[in-house]
């Protein structure tokens, strides 16, 4: 990569998508990008740093804000290529009631009623088919019913401790059930109808690998590797399929279609070029590593310059794609033979509209708690209608639908990387079989199916949305945009299906994990502008505890608590009042005020409040097990009344002192020792490894050993000891990260180390707070 000198990425390279140039205005704000084919896509920005232009090779796309009645700050209208226009209107509150889009000529509306609450009432499709949702007194969601009649369309009957529904009642009379394990929330088993539609049981192992699954009769078995990715499937009676890897994360064999080779004729290094054994093939890619050709079924793929797939053709069957200025598809045209299938996505694929020479056929998909239930289908606008109710397993794919007196009309299943295979018997389908499905297609109620992804059955193919993926050699055709945990080596192979074990983990979007890495994207920001808002008492409350370790570390005992408090108070006074802008001489004021009322605190909750609460004093025996809770009470009565006589509030002394004391119990209680600002005189434990809580007394900063490495970043090297010691805080936010990591990780390679650098900053939060709960200091005064 090369930066400019603000810090601006100006150039990517990568070996499986080529060459990026990136160019940046005045503002730091991203203006031109070019890919490895030489397209490039321009942006324009107000002066809030809002884009409102974007030109691309397909055209241009813009964005309006602010225009529209309760809708300041908040966007108005969208347009795109081939005339795709959308607009919103919201209600009072500046809730989005209404989306407004127009696609060939027609209008499609889309709108919503919100209860006072805020939770969403009421969804009508663009056909005027309107959903009711109905909240507990929880507020939960519990039950949803079509408007017009007041038809139930699904409904909650029991709820965990977790939020999982243990069951659920449908429309149509049919009953689900799901029993998790108590201990770690896994499904164990899903049945409906009792056990007549869907009789589904499920294994796993301790790190979260799916390790059997049933279905009735049948039975099938996983096995992995230690970086958890999937290596034999086994049906009993039925067949094994084994698969192998490389160190990159590539499949290099899989039995049942063949050996796999990579970066063959300039392909990267995660691109699959050619297959040999059963199902041989060669696959060439273009400069930004998207799948174009395949020699075994002569399929060919043209792509936009957002790399998502425009045209596909294999045979007599092309389909094309158009897509929206946010990429999302908006349009899918399928000819077969000369005749052609217009499907329309309103809002993301709420609603589905087919059209061909015969008929219309619109199909809603209806949702609770963000699942897809039912999907209802209205042909020729309404002349024929119907409902149909979704039955999925535990990766949301479909197992089973019904219709409205309960009874099976369609049967699916999917091998472990998403191939259609035989529903009865979990047979691989014959040529002959899936040319039938395919034949059949439009017949089918729904063509979604592995992980409720749209099976684009004439090519063989998953549509994810994002990418396209081949299920039968478990690949995806184009590099994933998106590298969410560089620390682990599998993460880095942007064509991998979920890291290869398709059994645990789904990938909603084709990005994988987008929406978990865009979310904690989201929680970073959240805290720099917490930060932003609360800099003041921040750097008050950091001054008052250098203040307070320089002061408390003249004497121990009573007198150093007395002194450590009397410099926290005296620092974070001082500093909170020249923050808020008062003069030296009334910082000075508060300074000393602050000192002494932060001395008498300190020596009231460490000499007399903890002391009656001791293990074994008077306090413990009066108040038994409460005692802990107790201490914890009156250390914050005791700081409430500092916090009043510093001219501050009661209660905000009172709660500041009850929350950072609960932290510090908890730190304790979880860590097993106090936080320490400095980790001078440690030492760090050898013995640990990798699945080991840290130890008490020890230096936990670095790399966990147990891996059969010892590295510079590793625990006990000169480095990270050092950083353990010296540097505030530090060697306590590593003992707390470190139980995070080990209790909090079902012990999965995969999740620990996806979790690392998300898990620091609560982990550092956490111990902050629990080393002011230990010194009892007074909140600084806000203003």
């Amino acid at each position: 990569m090369q930066y400019n000198i603000r810090g601006q990425k100006t150039r990517m390279y990568d070996a499986d998508t080529g060459q990026t140039r990136y160019v940046y205005n005045a503002l730091g704000e991203l203006v031109s990008q070019t890919d490895a084919k030489a397209q490039t896509v321009s942006m324009q920005y107000d002066r809030l740093g809002r884009m409102v232009q974007r030109q691309e090779p397909e055209g241009m796309s813009t964005w309006t804000y602010d225009t529209q009645p309760k809708g300041i700050g908040k966007l108005a209208a969208v347009t795109g290529p081939n005339g795709y226009q959308e607009s919103y209107r919201y209600n009072g509150l500046g809730r989005m009631a209404e989306t407004h889009t127009q696609l060939n000529g027609q209008n499609y509306f889309v709108s919503t009623v919100y209860d006072q609450y805020g939770r969403v009432e009421s969804l009508t499709y663009p056909t005027s088919l309107a959903v009711q949702n109905t909240y507990n007194e929880h507020g939960y969601l519990a039950d949803v019913q079509r408007a017009s009649d007041n038809q139930p369309l699904w409904q909650a009957k029991r709820l965990n401790a977790r939020g999982q529904l243990e069951q659920v009642a449908l429309g149509n009379g049919l009953v689900t059930d799901k029993v998790y394990t108590p201990t770690t929330g896994r499904i164990q088993s899903i049945q409906t109808g009792g056990g007549v539609i869907q009789n589904l049981a499920y294994t796993f192992d301790k790190l979260g690998n799916l390790t059997q699954r049933t279905n009735r009769h049948l039975v099938e078995t996983f096995q992995y590797d230690g970086l958890n990715r999937l290596t034999q499937t086994a049906v009993q009676g039925v067949y094994s399929t084994t698969i192998t890897y490389d160190a990159l994360g590539n499949i290099t064999s899989k039995s049942d279609v063949g050996s796999y080779t990579y970066g063959e004729n300039g392909a990267g290094p995660h691109a699959v070029t050619s297959i040999s054994g059963l199902k041989s093939s060669q696959y060439t890619y273009d400069a930004n590593g998207n799948r174009i050709t395949s020699s075994a079924t002569g399929q060919q793929i043209e792509y936009t310059s957002f790399n998502k797939p425009r045209r596909i053709s294999q045979g007599n069957t092309s389909l094309e794609f158009e897509y929206g200025p946010n990429y999302s598809r908006y349009q899918q045209k399928v000819t077969k033979a000369g005749q052609t299938t217009t499907t329309t996505y309103i809002s993301g694929g709420l609603m589905e509209r087919e059209v061909d020479q015969n008929w219309v056929k619109d199909t809603h998909y209806l949702f609770a708690g963000g699942e897809s239930i039912a999907v209802h289908i209205q042909k020729n606008h309404g002349i024929a209608e119907e409902t149909r109710y979704l039955h999925k397993d535990h990766l949301g794919s479909i197992d089973a639908i019904t219709e409205k007196d309960g009874q099976p009309v369609e049967s699916f299943s999917f091998d472990a990387w998403g191939q259609r295979r035989h529903p009865d018997s979990w047979n691989t389908l014959t040529d002959a079989q899936l040319g039938e499905l395919i034949l059949n297609n439009t017949g089918l109620t729904t063509s979604r199916g592995f992980t409720g992804h749209e099976h684009l059955d004439e090519v063989q193919l998953i549509h994810t949305n994002g990418r396209l993926y081949d299920p039968v050699i478990g690949r995806f055709l184009s590099a994933d945009p998106f590298v969410q945990a560089p620390t682990f080596s599998q993460s880095l192979n942007r064509y991998s299906y979920v890291m290869n074990n398709p059994l645990s983990l789904v990938d909603p979007s084709g990005f994988f994990l987008k929406k978990l890495w865009n979310g904690i994207k989201k929680a970073v920001k959240a805290v720099g502008k917490f930060v932003k808002k609360y800099w003041k008492p921040i750097v008050a409350t950091v001054a008052g505890i250098a203040l307070g370790v320089v002061t408390g570390g003249l004497a121990s005992g009573f007198v150093g608590a007395v002194l450590s408090g009397t410099g926290f108070g005296f620092g974070s006074a001082f500093a909170g009042t020249m923050l808020g802008g008062g003069s030296i001489g009334d910082a000075l004021k508060a300074g000393l005020k602050g000192a002494v009322i932060g001395g008498v605190t300190a020596g009231l909750t460490t000499y007399g409040v903890n002391s009656l609460f001791a293990e074994g004093a008077a306090g413990v025996q009066l108040f038994g097990k409460a005692a802990r809770v107790a201490k914890i009470v009156a250390n914050g009565v005791v700081t409430g009344l500092s916090s009043l006589a510093l001219g501050g509030k009661f209660e905000r002394g009172f709660i500041w002192s009850v929350a950072t004391g609960t932290l510090n119990y908890l730190y304790g209680r979880l860590v097993g020792e106090s936080p320490r600002l400095l980790g001078i005189g440690k030492t760090a434990d050898p013995t640990k490894g990798k699945w080991d809580l840290p130890t008490n007394g020890s230096l936990n900063f670095g790399i966990q050993g147990g891996d059969g490495k010892v590295g510079w970043l590793h625990e006990g090297q000169p480095v990270t000891d050092s950083i353990a010691r010296y540097v505030p805080f530090m060697n306590a936010t590593s003992g707390m990260h470190d139980f995070m990591q080990v209790a909090m990780t079902f012990r999965s390679d995969l999740l620990r180390n996806f979790l690392n650098v998300p898990y620091m900053l609560p982990a550092a939060l956490i111990t902050v707070g629990a080393y002011m709960g230990e010194k009892q200091y007074i909140p600084p005064p806000s203003k």
